[in-house]
């Protein structure tokens, strides 16, 4: 009788133990995925239309341009938990010059969630004539695992600050990176060691005195270099940039 007892007491406190790992292992995960870069102010008032810029907003996307006009497309994967709204500078920008950019909403603000996002935007728009990809950091290397499987689909990808997380040697795809000399969140590295796994048609760009962050709106991301540009001019380089990478081929 009293090991019977004891033997559900002990089973009680097990099942009491394991209860408090799974509450807290789900607060921590709750805290992890709203615990999140916020778009400021300039990156919310980008996101309105104007007279010169169509701006739509659905649950999953962010879009600029009109798609009717537009000489190309751009799908753009945001960074690790930062808010998909903050990168709005940056794709209007690009969008300023005939091409359609797409930001994908990613759930949690996490790519890794949705790394598929850019076959749904592509496929929702079949009259627009080339596509590219694009992401910002984890974006970018989510960005090139879809690209990887989908490198018949789209021309070709840029990354900003950010590197290749799949082979891309074989595709017959064209590149373009581009960073910021002060970036310290870049793992250097792992970046250089990417070399190997990206398309045979690669070019480089180096923002002098840009950071990580600059090429979004959401204020100051730790660890990061700072910058001795301001965010306008860094995203003005980028975008003009990425606007002549994809003209090349438009």
């Amino acid at each position: 009788m009293g090991n019977t007892q004891t033997g559900h007491r002990r089973a009680k406190t097990v099942l009491l133990v394991c209860a408090i790992v799974i509450a807290i292992g789900a607060a921590a995960a709750a805290w992890y995925v709203n615990d999140f870069y916020h778009a400021d102010e300039t990156a919310l008032q980008a996101c309105q239309s104007t007279a010169g810029m169509e701006v739509s907003s659905t649950a999953t996307t962010l879009s600029f341009g009109d798609p009717d006009t537009a000489q190309a497309g751009l799908v753009f994967y945001p960074g690790a938990k930062v808010q998909a709204e903050a990168y709005a500078p940056l794709m209007r920008a690009i969008a300023s010059h005939g091409i359609y950019c797409v930001i994908a909403k990613m759930p949690f603000n996490l790519a890794l969630f949705n790394i598929d996002a850019a076959s749904g935007i592509i496929a929702a728009h079949p009259g627009i004539p080339a596509w590219y990809v694009s992401g910002h950091s984890l974006g970018g290397s989510m960005a090139s695992v879809w690209a990887a499987s989908h490198a018949d689909a789209i021309a070709g990808i840029i990354f900003f600050a950010s590197y290749p997380a799949a082979d891309l040697s074989k595709a017959d795809l064209r590149a373009l990176s581009i960073y910021g000399s002060n970036d310290i969140v870049l793992n250097r590295s792992s970046y250089d060691k990417s070399a190997s796994s990206r398309p045979r048609s690669f070019t480089e760009l180096v923002i002098e005195g840009g950071n990580h962050g600059g090429f979004g709106d959401y204020g100051n991301q730790a660890g990061d270099g700072q910058a001795t540009v301001s965010p306008d001019d860094q995203q003005a380089q980028a975008a003009d940039a990425a606007a002549s990478f994809i003209e090349q081929d438009n």
